[in-house]
């Protein structure tokens, strides 16, 4: 996806917050245009946990790690890059960042 198609990706440099599960404390924070396919769900990529209600998630290349994080994704089931989902917490984002993002789930 080019970026003049992610209004997200509109400011480069804005960092989102994302975890893998809602409750996870891991979070990290990557480019906003390294998120894509935003979409509202109750169960969490990975584990597949179950979440108490749905929330806002995005795919992201596990190549756009920041090096280093203690995140959950290992490429230990199979050479990566892999694109997996993370989950984007209301209260990890500032409010109109959060509100950009969620306007582009579908």
């Amino acid at each position: 996806m080019a970026d003049n198609e992610n209004p997200a990706a509109q400011q480069k440099d804005e960092l989102v917050a994302v975890r893998r599960q809602w409750n996870d404390w891991r979070i990290i924070e990557v480019p906003a245009s390294a998120l894509r396919d935003f979409h509202l769900r109750d169960e969490s990529g990975g584990v597949h946990a179950r979440s108490p209600q749905p929330f806002l998630h995005a795919r992201l290349w596990c190549t756009a790690i920041p090096d280093g994080s203690d995140f959950p994704h290992s490429c230990q089931h199979g050479e990566g890059p892999h694109e997996i989902v993370v989950c984007i917490v209301q209260k990890d984002n500032s409010k109109a960042l959060y509100r950009r993002l969620r306007e582009q789930a579908r």
